[in-house]
């Protein structure tokens, strides 16, 4: 069976749902749409679409089967994080560790240069017409 070839735009029409010609155009410079390239234009079939929406399709977990595997198991599952307020912690830190900065930030800083710059002003006066020259 012969499948129909469509341009991406066209393809982007058939797929609906926010999908646009730049973003098939996105998906093929990242490798996860196969197209072929004829005449300059990208041309894919509509099982090229099914393969790149069916890589891209994640299986959620189900409630059930987490409840499942914890009623069989004897030792319990390890979590991400310890207990308690761990990233609260974490934000009370970075905010100390920002308000550090800030403070570090207010005091003047050291000069550049090796020794200090001579500021002479020299002043520049106005002559006088009648002095001589």
């Amino acid at each position: 069976m012969v499948q129909k070839i469509l341009r991406l735009r066209e393809a982007a029409e058939l797929l609906c749902g926010g999908i646009t010609e730049r973003t098939l155009r996105a998906e093929v410079h990242a490798g996860r749409l196969a197209v072929v390239r004829l005449g300059g234009k990208f041309l894919v079939t509509q099982q090229q679409l099914d393969d790149m929406i069916a890589a891209a399709t994640t299986r959620l977990p189900c409630p059930a089967d987490d409840s499942l595997h914890a009623s069989t198991s004897d030792q319990p599952e390890p979590t991400a994080e310890p207990p308690g307020s761990f990233s609260t912690e974490r934000v009370r830190l970075a905010q100390a560790q920002a308000l550090m900065t800030v403070e570090r930030l207010k005091e003047p800083s050291n000069g550049i240069s090796p020794e200090p710059t001579d500021h002479r002003v020299v002043p520049i006066g106005r002559r006088n017409s009648s002095a001589p020259r």
